[in-house]
């Protein structure tokens, strides 16, 4: 498990996914629970002379061997005799230049009545004490996997690491809020007084602002070369600066200088304003009229 990195965190993150990672040394005697409830593996502990010393609980669940039967014997009575010598070949070989055992073994297997051996996958080391001699050999047999068995550790190691990914992930992701985009303004170059408000969410935006502010239409350049055609123009609303408004209208500017919903909201207060001035008008008209009368 990667250590926990020192920083502010908080204290429930909506990108946490699944339970949080338990880590399995902070239990009491863990390794003990990790000798005696290791399934799937059968852990010996062997002498220089192959007998066995230890010998764990996954051997009756796998071979069917019970630890009284096995422990003060030779491995190689519960060995397939071909394979016998050349695993004494490789053990020796380990004990004397202080490397690893990679290899491969048959063992006898017990499944009531009937007799089967599977081959298993050995790995150890030797261990030495102080005056360099071989005490003992510690060594780790696993039933040689199958297509299955393959398939569902390698996605077991994905499972693991993931999660071991997103903890690193929630350690070092910072409790800083993400701030706003600031909005900025564009004097309007035509000379209308009025100035553009635009957020600057990126480059390109702010870019394309400003050319249609001053009347300018996009950069041939920025066309796909070889014949194609140019780019479509662009346009950004005088009022919010949006520039993907799927229809651009007229605005006090002249056409297609805002967006759909600020150009309704312009078109709408613009026609209330000329029907109250209509209705002022006629008013003016009616009360001139009775004037006219009344002094005719």
């Amino acid at each position: 498990m990667p250590a926990a990195v020192n920083g502010p965190r908080s204290v429930a993150n909506p990108h946490a996914v699944g339970s949080p990672v338990f880590e399995f040394t902070k239990r009491k005697k863990w390794a003990d629970l990790l000798i005696t409830e290791l399934s799937g593996t059968v852990i010996l502990v062997l002498s220089t002379n192959y007998e066995v010393l230890y010998c764990g609980a996954a051997a009756i669940e796998l071979l069917g061997w019970r630890e009284e039967e096995v422990i003060d014997t030779e491995l190689s009575n519960w060995m397939h005799q071909d394979d016998v010598p050349p695993f004494r070949a490789h053990f020796d070989a380990c004990v004397s230049s202080r490397t690893e055992l990679a290899t491969y073994a048959r063992l006898r297997g017990k499944a009531g009545n009937e007799i089967h051996w599977p081959v298993f996958e050995f790995r150890g080391h030797p261990h030495y004490e102080a005056d360099f001699e071989c005490r003992c050999f510690f060594v780790m047999a696993r039933p040689y996997p199958s297509r299955n068995t393959a398939m569902l550790d390698s996605f077991l190691e994905l499972k693991i690491e993931n999660e071991r990914l997103r903890q690193r992930l929630l350690d070092l992701r910072p409790s800083t809020s993400t701030y706003s985009a600031l909005p900025y303004s564009i004097s309007n170059a035509r000379g209308g007084g009025a100035d553009v408000m635009f957020a600057t969410d990126t480059l390109n935006g702010a870019k394309l602002a400003a050319g249609a502010a001053a009347g300018g239409q996009p950069d041939d350049a920025e066309s796909v070369a070889g014949g194609s055609k140019p780019a479509a123009p662009l346009y950004v609303c005088r009022t919010c600066g949006r520039t993907d408004s799927p229809e651009w209208r007229k605005g006090p500017e002249g056409p297609k200088t805002l967006c759909n919903a600020c150009g309704l909201r312009w078109a709408k207060r613009n026609q209330k304003k000329k029907q109250e001035g209509a209705t002022a008008n006629a008013a003016e008209d009616a009360g001139q009229n009775d004037g006219d009368e009344a002094a005719a």
